[in-house]
C-alpha cells in the first residue's frame, strides 16, 4: 500500500507537469510506466499511445506497447505494434519471436513458425525462438489430440459413463499412439496452480466454474469433461478442460476461517444449507457462485464450527426447515406465531415468555423478548 499510494503521488506530480503544457514522450512514458505498477493498464495503454504521437519513429515505444497488449491478451494489436517496430528496426530478434508468440495464441501457425524463423535467421542460437518452434509442435499435438478427445466425449455423452480404453480404439478410432495421451486428457484434468493466474484469467475462470457447478450434473464429486460438454455443447473444449483444472486446484486449497471478511451475506444463506453440505462443491452448487468463492466460504463456516459457538448453532437436522410453514403457526401451543425463531420456527407469544423455541430449545434472542407483535405484523431473528 505504501508503494502504491508513492506511485499515485508520481502520478500526480506528473498530471501537474502535463497540464497547460505539451509534455515530452518521456513524459508520457513515465505515466506509463507508473500506471503499469499501478495496474492499471489500460491507463497505461494510452500514454504509450501519447508518446508514440510524439515519436512515432521510436521503435521502443512500440514494443513497450506491444509487451502490454501481450499481458493483456490482445494479440492482434500486439502484432502491429510489433509490426510498426520492425518496420523501424528490421532484425530486432526478439521483437520477431514476440510475433511468433502472439501469432501463437492467434492459432496463426504457419505465419508464427515464418516469424520464428526470421528470427532465427538473424539469430541462430535464439532460445525464445527455438522455444516458440517447440511449443508449436505441442500446440499442434495437442490439437490432435483434443480432435480425438471429442470422438470419445461424443461416445461418452451418449452411454452416459466413461469409455475403456478398448472402447476409445475400437469405436472412438483413436490411434494406438495417441490413446494413452488422449484418455488422460478427457479423464485426468491436472489442479492449477490458482494463486498465479492473472487477475483476468481468474476472473474468467471463476465465472465458467460457477456456469458449470451451478447446473444440474450427475457426478458427486467435480463434474467429468464430457458430462460438461453434454451441457454446454457450444463451449470450447479447451475452456471446459481448464476450467476443470482451475476448480480441481481451487479446492486442493487450504480452506480457513480467515476468510471471512466480505462474506457475511453468503455465509448467512449457507447457515440454511446442511452442516453435512459445508463443503466448497456442494456450497458451489446450492447457492450458484464460483470456485474460489465457495472455497472462501467453506473456510469462514468453520467459525461456527469452533468450540463454544457449534453448540450454541447447531439445529437438529430433523427440525430444520425446508421452507417457511404454510400456516405460521406454533407447533407447541396452536396460537398465531408472530416472531420466526432462527431455527425457522414460528413461535407464539407463550413461547417468546418461556424464552426457548420450543422445538429446537435454543434461547430466543433479545429481540424477540421484547417483541408483542401489537402491530399485527410478524418479526424475526432472520432478519
Amino acid at each position: 500500500m505504501e508503494a502504491l499510494g508513492r506511485w499515485e503521488e508520481g502520478v500526480e506530480a506528473l498530471r501537474e507537469a502535463i497540464r497547460g503544457s505539451s509534455p515530452s514522450k518521456g513524459v508520457w512514458l513515465r505515466c506509463a510506466d507508473l500506471y503499469l505498477k499501478m495496474g492499471r493498464e489500460e491507463a497505461s495503454l494510452a500514454s504509450y499511445d501519447k508518446a508514440i504521437e510524439r515519436d512515432p519513429a521510436d521503435a521502443d515505444l512500440w514494443k513497450g506497447r506491444g509487451r502490454l497488449c501481450e499481458r493483456l491478451g490482445r494479440w492482434g494489436e500486439a502484432i502491429h505494434a510489433y509490426s510498426a517496430a520492425l518496420g523501424i528496426t528490421p532484425k530486432d530478434e526478439s521483437t520477431l519471436a514476440a510475433v511468433g508468440r502472439a501469432y501463437t495464441e492467434l492459432g496463426l501457425y504457419e505465419e508464427a513458425e515464418d516469424s520464428y524463423q526470421r528470427a532465427l535467421s538473424v539469430n541462430p542460437t535464439l532460445e525464445e525462438a527455438m522455444e516458440g518452434q517447440r511449443g508449436l509442435v505441442e500446440r499442434r499435438q495437442k490439437e490432435r489430440v483434443e480432435a480425438y478427445a471429442w470422438r470419445i466425449l461424443e461416445f461418452e455423452a451418449v452411454n452416459a459413463r466413461p469409455a475403456t480404453r478398448e472402447e476409445a480404439f475400437k469405436y472412438c478410432n483413436v490411434p494406438v499412439e495417441f490413446l494413452e495421451e488422449v484418455i488422460e486428457y478427457v479423464n485426468e484434468p491436472q489442479p492449477l496452480d490458482v494463486l498465479s493466474l492473472r487477475e483476468g484469467e481468474f476472473r474468467r475462470l471463476e465465472a465458467i466454474s460457477r456456469d458449470i457447478l451451478s447446473t444440474t450434473l450427475p457426478s458427486a464429486g467435480v463434474p467429468r469433461l464430457y458430462e460438461v460438454v453434454q451441457e454446454f455443447p457450444h463451449m470450447d473444449l479447451r475452456d471446459v478442460r481448464r476450467a476443470l483444472e482451475y476448480m480441481q486446484g481451487v479446492f486442493a486449497l487450504e480452506a480457513s476461517e480467515e476468510q471471512a471478511s466480505g462474506m457475511e451475506r453468503l455465509m448467512k444463506l449457507a447457515l440454511e444449507i446442511p452442516r453435512d453440505e459445508w463443503n466448497a462443491l456442494s456450497l458451489a452448487r446450492n447457492l450458484h457462485i464460483g470456485a474460489y468463492e465457495s472455497k472462501r466460504l467453506e473456510g469462514a463456516l468453520r467459525i461456527f464450527r469452533q468450540p463454544g459457538v457449534a453448540a450454541e448453532l447447531e439445529i437438529p437436522q430433523s427440525t430444520r426447515p425446508t421452507g417457511l410453514r404454510a400456516d405460521r403457526g406454533c407447533r407447541k401451543h396452536g396460537a398465531p406465531g408472530i416472531y420466526q425463531h432462527f431455527c425457522g420456527q414460528y413461535l407464539c407469544s407463550a413461547c417468546i415468555v418461556g424464552g426457548k423455541c420450543p422445538v429446537c430449545h435454543h434461547p430466543v434472542s433479545r429481540a424477540a423478548q421484547g417483541y408483542r407483535g401489537g402491530d399485527g405484523g410478524e418479526g424475526s431473528d432472520l432478519d
